[in-house]
C-alpha cells in the first residue's frame, strides 16, 4: 500500500512540475521531460537558452516535497523535431 501511494505523490509531484514549466517554456514545454523518483525530480529534453535551463531548474526546486534537482537539460539554439526524450 505505501509503494502505491508513493508512485501517487510522485505523480502529482510530476504535474506541479509540469505546470510550472509551461509559463516558462511556452510551446517549447514538449521538448522537456519530468521524472520524480523519491523526491528527486529529473528534467531531461533541450530547452533554447542556459537561463530557461537554470529557470526550469529553479522553480521545479521550490516545490514543495522536491528533494533534489536533477539538470540534464541540453542546451540548443533550435530543439531538433522529434527530439527523443
Amino acid at each position: 500500500m505505501e509503494k502505491g501511494k508513493e508512485k501517487l505523490t510522485e505523480l502529482a509531484l510530476v504535474q506541479k512540475a509540469e505546470a510550472k514549466l509551461i509559463p516558462i517554456l511556452g510551446s517549447d514545454r514538449h521538448h522537456v521531460e519530468v521524472r520524480v523518483e523519491k523526491g528527486v525530480v529529473v528534467l531531461k529534453g533541450v530547452v533554447t537558452s542556459d537561463m530557461l535551463k537554470e529557470e526550469c531548474e529553479r522553480v521545479v526546486e521550490a516545490l514543495e516535497g522536491v528533494e533534489h534537482v536533477e539538470n540534464q537539460l541540453a542546451v540548443a539554439q533550435y530543439p531538433a523535431y522529434g527530439y527523443n526524450i
